[in-house]
């Protein structure tokens, strides 16, 4: 197998830590012995890279409630690994109910844009929260094919934003 088969059977054999949001742990703890099992049984999957489509190039979206604000939406854009590789359908997970998966598909060119809904009223109190999509094929066996993390962060009434700090050397 080549490296991103390997590195993508480390993915899905992963444990998660309980109580721990995903931008700390990312797919959770590699368990070796899962993932040389994984690769024997399956050859290959078809791999999605996922980005956030504004700003583009970031791995995860970071938001933050600015006057107890939030957007309705965040948006991705998964594009196959190897080229033409697109799986025909993807069912998606949410690790929060918070972060809604869509329902339908925006597909342009060699990618594919998903749109994930929030639900501010269940992100009314302060506090950091974090959740991810999945993007699934039809065969369940081969683990999540994308992960979409979203990271929350509800500043408490008051606090003080710091934005741009400035430590002096010594």
């Amino acid at each position: 197998p080549d490296a991103r088969t390997v590195r993508h059977a480390l993915m899905v054999t992963a444990m998660p830590l309980p109580d721990a949001m995903p931008v700390e742990q990312g797919t959770g703890v590699a368990d070796v012995r899962r993932a040389w099992t994984w690769l024997q049984r399956r050859r290959s999957a078809p791999l999605l890279e996922a980005r956030v489509a504004s700003p583009p190039g970031l791995t995860g979206a970071v938001l933050v409630a600015e006057q107890g604000r939030l957007p309705d939406r965040v948006t991705y854009r998964l594009r196959a690994v190897a080229p033409g590789a697109l799986p025909g359908s993807l069912r998606f997970r949410s690790s929060a109910d918070w972060l809604v998966p869509p329902t339908g598909l925006l597909s342009e060119d060699d990618s594919l844009q998903v749109g994930l809904a929030l639900r501010p009223r269940a992100l009314s109190r302060p506090g950091i929260y974090g959740a991810t999509v999945t993007a699934w094929t039809d065969d369940s066996t081969l683990g999540p094919v994308a992960r979409m993390p979203v990271t929350i962060m509800v500043p408490y009434e008051g606090a003080v934003q710091l934005r741009d700090v400035r430590l002096a050397g010594g």
